[in-house]
């Protein structure tokens, strides 16, 4: 087991694929995308921004193991987040990804 970083380039590139049509990417892997992101940005190898944009996707995406990938991951955040002034921000930010999947069950 290990963590997979990309150049930019590459983050973008699968990050456009996960947006276009995530079901190409199997669930299990568009979840360690998400952690990878996530795991390499809390230790400053990944732009903050790209592990973000790696959850876009979720608005579309019914499966299950993804957005496990999310939620442990932004339990993170959310604990981090959770006294700053931008708390606000990132709880707006979780509505809107989550509410047109939750709405479509």
């Amino acid at each position: 087991y290990y963590r997979v970083n990309y150049d930019e380039r590459n983050w973008l590139a699968l990050i456009g694929q996960l947006n276009t049509d995530h079901s190409v990417i199997h669930p299990i892997n568009r979840a360690q995308i998400i952690n990878d992101a996530w795991s390499l940005s809390k230790t400053g190898h990944l732009n903050m921004s790209i592990a973000l944009q790696t959850l876009d996707f979720l608005q579309n995406d019914p499966d299950y193991v993804p957005w496990r990938a999310m939620s442990t991951e932004l339990s993170y955040l959310d604990l981090m987040l959770g006294r700053s002034s931008v708390y606000g921000l990132f709880q707006d930010y979780m509505v809107k990804l989550v509410n047109s999947t939750f709405q479509s069950l």
